[in-house]
C-alpha cells in the first residue's frame, strides 16, 4: 500500500518520535497511571511553541483572508499522539485564517497586493482578531502600494502608518525587502 501511513498507538508514536531524534527506544509503560496534572505538564514540555511565519492571501471568490497552504510550518509533533496531548499542545494556539495561530509567537505575513484594495483590506482590518495580532510583516510591494495609494488619494485612503497603528496589539512590525533581480558586479 504505497502512500498510506500506518496508524500508530500513542506509545508507538512516541517511540517513533524518539527513534527519529536518535534517542534510545525505551518504553515507559506507566505513563497512563500518572496523575493527569503531571501528564499534562509532560505534554506541555514536549510541545514547545516556536515562532512561525504565516503567509496570508485573500480569496476573492470567498471574500476571506486565509493562510497559504504550507506557509505555516508545523505544529508540535505530539498532536496526533492522543487527545490529551493534542489539547495541551494546542493551548497557545487560536483557530484563525483556516489554520492555528499562536499570537505570542507567530508573525502574520501579508504579501498579497489585494491588501491595497479597500474591500479586502477592510475584511482583514475589521476582523475580530486584529487586535490580537502582535507580529506582522508586509512585503515592500504591499507597504509601498499603500503609500502610493495614499499619496494619490489621501482623502479616500489611510496612510500606511495609520493602517498599522489600527493594529492595537502590535508589538513587532517587519518590512520584507524582496530581491529585485539586479546584480552588482
Amino acid at each position: 500500500m504505497a502512500g498510506r501511513s500506518k496508524v500508530l498507538r500513542p506509545a508507538e508514536h512516541m517511540a517513533a518520535i524518539f527513534a527519529q531524534e536518535g534517542a534510545a527506544q525505551r518504553m515507559f509503560t506507566k505513563f497512563a497511571d500518572l496523575p493527569a496534572e503531571i501528564r499534562c505538564l509532560i505534554w506541555r514540555k514536549a510541545s514547545p511553541s516556536r515562532p512561525r511565519v504565516i503567509q496570508v492571501a485573500y480569496q476573492a471568490e470567498k471574500e476571506i483572508w486565509r493562510a497559504c497552504v504550507d506557509s505555516c510550518g508545523g505544529l508540535p509533533p505530539i498532536i496526533p499522539v492522543c487527545r490529551e496531548a493534542r489539547k495541551e499542545a494546542l493551548k497557545p494556539y487560536t483557530r484563525l485564517l483556516e489554520t492555528w495561530v499562536d499570537f505570542e509567537e507567530d508573525t502574520i505575513f501579508i504579501s498579497d497586493p489585494m491588501f491595497n484594495i479597500r474591500v479586502p483590506r477592510s475584511k482583514f482590518m475589521d476582523a475580530a482578531y486584529l487586535n490580537s495580532i502582535k507580529r506582522i510583516a508586509f512585503t515592500e510591494d504591499v507597504y509601498f502600494g499603500m503609500k502610493l495609494l495614499y499619496e494619490s488619494s489621501p482623502q479616500l485612503v489611510d496612510s500606511q502608518g495609520a493602517i498599522v497603528r489600527k493594529m492595537n496589539g502590535l508589538s513587532h512590525f517587519t518590512l520584507v525587502l524582496m530581491e529585485d533581480g539586479a546584480r552588482s558586479e
